[in-house]
């Protein structure tokens, strides 16, 4: 069973705009008392303001003191305008997993306050349902993810790289509509179950499945692999030693217990299914094939397959295995 992370908010809200001068001033390493001198706050406000941003992973804590992370202080390092420090909070927002729940939610048609009930049923916050949904709503309004009637503003990108502040924000846009898109493939009780990495690991093939489909197959895979031995450390088997989706499949449907009694923790149907991503997941990841020296071709259309057979799969799992429901 997934054991969800706790997620630490600050007491009140904290503006955008103040958050971001926080994590610029901490490019280059600051102290709590060098971030209430350089900002002239209360020593409260600043700490409300290093929870947000590290529960956003726009810092990290070291010895007492908070550096931003490299990716973030790559793009703020010069002279970061006031639009650019926004963009950027708008990427690490999206990418807080609760926060792409409540955007579901609101999608779909539910209203703020109903959106991030429903939300914090899936996750495990240290504060209460109406301040989570203050802060929220506050932040998604501040950064133009949500408009003023309550209504998510996200569209779908074309491929960009990070070369100016509108590439920066059409990717984060782009970035935040996968993550809606997952949802909605998924459904939000499955997409909650995911672990991060996993959930990064299907966006980043999402992404590259236009652009490079051999690395998008090889992004999936990995994810389906870190799932099937969550399913296996689920089922209190041991696949330390296994390697890639055929072999632990391979033993989660075909381990017996010591009378010899098989003990299939996955139906055929999905070991099956498992058997054919992990095919294509060597067949993308390998350079030729061994006997005949050919290398395989890896299409667009054959890298978007492979994502929808992955993510059926791991809704099929997912309620076999929780709730022994077969669906795929």
């Amino acid at each position: 069973m997934k054991t969800f992370r706790d997620y630490s908010f600050p007491s009140q809200i904290v503006s955008v705009t103040f958050l971001m001068d926080i994590v610029c001033r901490c490019i280059d390493g600051a102290t709590l008392d060098n971030l209430v001198s350089y900002t002239g706050k209360s020593k409260s406000y600043v700490k409300n303001a290093l929870i947000a941003a590290l529960t956003l992973e726009l810092v990290v804590e070291e010895d007492n003191k908070y550096l931003a992370v490299s990716e973030c202080a790559n793009i703020l390092s010069n002279t970061p305008t006031e639009e650019l420090k926004i963009e950027v909070f708008k990427s690490w927002l999206q990418k807080l997993e609760p926060f792409v729940v409540f955007m579901q939610y609101i999608s779909s048609g539910d209203s703020i306050s109903l959106a991030i009930r429903k939300m914090t049923s899936f996750y495990s916050f240290n504060r209460s349902v109406s301040t989570v949904g203050k802060i929220l709503s506050s932040w998604g309004k501040g950064v133009g993810l949500i408009d003023k009637n309550g209504h998510p503003c996200v569209h779908t990108f074309e491929p960009v790289n990070f070369v100016d502040i509108d590439s920066i924000r059409a990717e984060v846009e782009r970035d935040a509509a996968i993550r809606l898109y997952l949802t909605e493939q998924l459904s939000v009780e499955i997409y909650s179950w995911l672990s991060h990495d996993e959930i990064e690991e299907l966006v980043s093939s999402l992404k590259k499945h236009q652009s490079d489909a051999r690395t998008s197959i090889g992004c999936a895979g990995r994810a389906l692999e870190d799932i099937l031995r969550r399913v296996a450390s689920d089922s209190t088997l041991d696949v330390s030693k296994k390697h890639g989706i055929n072999q632990i499949a391979n033993y989660l449907y075909s381990h017996r217990d010591d009378s010899g009694q098989l003990l299939s923790s996955i139906h055929s149907k999905q070991y099956n299914t498992a058997q054919a991503l992990g095919d294509i997941r060597n067949m993308a990841g390998h350079s030729k094939e061994a006997k005949t020296m050919e290398r395989w071709d890896i299409t667009m259309s054959g890298a978007v397959g492979y994502i929808h057979l992955t993510l059926s799969l791991i809704k099929s799992l997912y309620y076999y295995t929780k709730k022994k429901i077969y669906t795929f």
